[in-house]
């Protein structure tokens, strides 16, 4: 159960594992419409068993028939998303047990019913990978292979299967956010109003990205946070829409091979609704001095030793 197949030009939700034969008639129907870009995604078992290498040679066998010339992406699973992966065995194992059921209604700030939210369900307690952050792009989960959710209905109804107390509910929509308690049996839940981050850049910050770590208001210490990675700050203004709560804001400057180093800028708090302006400013050289130093100690120079 380790292999993942997304089609980056058509996927907006989860699709169906699939076996290779799938995967192949799948493609070759998709290629008749013009080139595309594939992804593949593979969960952290299959890089513990080295089948990775098998999945490349396979696709990269298919590779002047189906993918030149835009070519192909090869990803991993989050490990929390790999753990909910790796555990299917049979087709038991993808069947909710109904007396988990949680049954709910989403509504927007304004009191509609919130269409096609995204009602995630995020562990607490379970293992190592329950604190991961959750990484958004616009309003939505950036990843959503990564993780366990339903989308609500037309009329903003849902059903997700908490498998513990202490898990929790993230809902994501284009008017607002909210987080409930999985065991909470609240029929109805109302967004908050998204609070925004505006980027503006002066200088010369081509060689850096801004990242934003959020801890939601009411989140446990021991919950995922959520996350905004790799927003270019450079062009014209950028607006970001964040969950309210404490915010931390860091920047990565770029190290070359495809390394970048994260520094700490600034912590604050928002609340929902609230907009603020943020000015990214290039490095200085003291911050180039600590990235470079941080970079030497995790990629330490090897020398002229060949």
């Amino acid at each position: 159960m380790g292999f993942q197949p997304t089609v980056t030009k058509l996927a907006k939700a989860p699709r169906p594992i699939a076996k290779g034969d799938v995967v192949r008639r799948t493609h070759t129907t998709i290629r008749k419409s013009g080139p595309f870009r594939a992804t593949f995604s593979t969960t952290n078992g299959l890089e513990r068993t080295d089948g990775r290498r098998d999945y490349h040679d396979r696709v990269m066998k298919l590779y002047p028939e189906l993918f030149e010339p835009v070519g192909v992406t090869f990803a991993s699973i989050s490990p929390r998303g790999s753990a909910r992966y790796d555990a299917i065995r049979t087709a038991a194992d993808l069947r909710p047990d109904p007396r988990q059921a949680r049954p709910g209604q989403v509504i927007t700030p304004q009191g509609e019913a919130a269409r096609a939210a995204q009602v995630i369900v995020l562990p607490t307690t379970a293992g190592p990978f329950a604190a991961l952050d959750v990484s958004l792009a616009g309003t939505q989960l950036r990843d959503p292979y990564d993780e366990q959710w339903s989308p609500t209905d037309e009329n903003g109804h849902f059903v997700v299967y908490p498998k513990d107390d202490d898990d929790l509910l993230m809902i994501l929509h284009p008017s607002g956010f909210a987080i409930q308690a999985g065991a909470q049996k609240a029929d109805l839940i109302r967004l908050q109003p998204w609070a925004a981050l505006t980027f503006n850049s002066t200088g010369d910050v081509a060689d850096q990205n801004a990242n934003v770590g959020i801890r939601p208001v009411g989140l446990k210490p021991s919950a995922p946070g959520v996350r905004v990675a790799s927003i270019a700050t450079t062009g014209n203004p950028v607006e970001v829409q964040v969950p309210a709560g404490e915010i931390a804001l860091s920047r990565s400057l770029a190290m070359g091979e495809g390394v970048s180093i994260s520094l700490p800028v600034e912590q604050f708090s928002l609340r929902p609704g609230e907009v603020r302006t943020l000015e990214i400013k290039p490095p200085s050289e003291a911050d180039r001095k600590r990235a470079r130093e941080i970079h030497e100690q995790f990629h330490p120079a090897r020398g002229n030793d060949r």
